[in-house]
């Protein structure tokens, strides 16, 4: 049964890319199984493995929606975020503008095509940072938006770079230990011009989800719930920032989730010309699960803060020599190729 599923989807799908996927699942899994937490390359399989499946069925805004009223569509709730996120950075024409976790590009794009500045977008995910690039050509926006492959926690940019800087959804995906945090703030600081301003909003918890909720944030989001408990005004504080707006906007985000169900139950037909009849069940059903789970964790643990934050006036310090950790890069890719060994042989079996 499971050879036929695999042929099935090998059919659909095609070799390499059910190749690719297995590679980037492997890769996403080998953290929590070895370290018990997310890794940055873990951070950027888990993105590599699923962008083209959350362009098709919920679109190129890689955050959740903002509805100021409950009416919006979803594609105006993700334009409506960005905007909201670019209103806390100040964003103005001619600034030098720096997107941290940029998804495919698709804030950058938005916000190029309203207001005439120049935008760099940095991202730790391949497939995105390409699918991104093609993004942006295909806008006609190469000029000012450059999209680039780096980790955040160690910026490839000057220091005093960019006039605003804007972090939408992203600093809990790139801080995968409680460290990062403030190292991120660290960073953003470093490469603001002084005074120059954050637009920032994420997704945070005040106490634990259930276990099973848990497995579900793990599952749809490549979060564990002790890793959002995070006071992201607080921090912004302690490292020297100058708070302006903050909000929480949980509550109009909230109905993201709604439209996410709606959108692969009525994209079913897609679902099965994708996986084929045999696996498209169970992800659809899967996939309907986790987010219903993942959804109530939300609303009854998480708040949602949106905030606006300056720097400071005075010269940051210069910047600390790093070493990026290694504890499991080892083990990750002996077990990396020994996945992909066993899913080549169960594969070629079914030709």
């Amino acid at each position: 049964m499971v050879q036929d599923e695999i042929a099935d989807a090998v059919r659909r799908l095609g070799a390499g890319e059910l190749l690719g996927k297995a590679s980037y699942a492997a890769r996403a899994r080998l953290p929590w199984l070895l370290c018990r937490r997310r890794t940055v390359r873990g951070v950027a399989a888990y993105f590599d493995l699923i962008t083209d499946d959350g362009r098709m069925f919920f679109g190129d805004g890689f955050h959740l929606g903002f509805f100021p009223d409950g009416r919006q569509t979803l594609a105006q709730a993700l334009d409506a975020h960005t905007d909201l996120v670019c209103e806390l950075a100040g964003i103005r024409p001619g600034m030098r503008v720096l997107d941290v976790g940029c998804g495919i590009g698709e804030p950058a794009r938005r916000i190029a095509s309203r207001i005439d500045c120049e935008i760099v977008g940095l991202n730790i995910s391949r497939v995105q940072v390409r699918q991104g690039r093609e993004l942006i050509a295909r806008a006609g926006l190469a000029a000012r938006v450059d999209i680039r492959h780096g980790n955040v926690l160690q910026m490839p940019l000057p220091d005093g770079g960019f006039d605003a800087v804007i972090c939408l959804e992203a600093a809990g995906d790139i801080c995968v230990r409680a460290a990062d945090k403030p190292r991120l703030l660290a960073e953003l600081r470093r490469v603001l011009r002084p005074g120059g301003q954050v637009g920032f909003s994420d997704l945070v918890f005040d106490r634990p989800p259930t276990a099973a909720e848990d497995r579900a944030l793990r599952a749809l989001l490549y979060h564990s719930g002790h890793e959002l408990l995070t006071d992201w005004p607080g921090l912004f504080a302690a490292a020297g920032f100058q708070l302006g707006a903050v909000r929480d906007i949980q509550a109009q985000t909230l109905p993201t989730w709604q439209h996410v169900q709606a959108m692969y139950r009525q994209h079913a037909a897609q679902v099965q010309a994708r996986y084929g009849r045999r696996l498209a069940p169970g992800i659809a059903h899967r996939i309907d699960r986790q987010v219903a789970q993942v959804a109530a964790a939300i609303e009854r643990c998480g708040s949602y803060p949106a905030l606006s934050a300056t720097a400071p006036s005075t010269p940051v310090s210069p910047r600390p020599c790093t070493t990026p950790a290694r504890t499991c890069a080892a083990r990750n890719r002996i077990l990396l190729l020994t996945c992909g060994s066993w899913i080549f042989r169960r594969l070629a079996r079914t030709h």
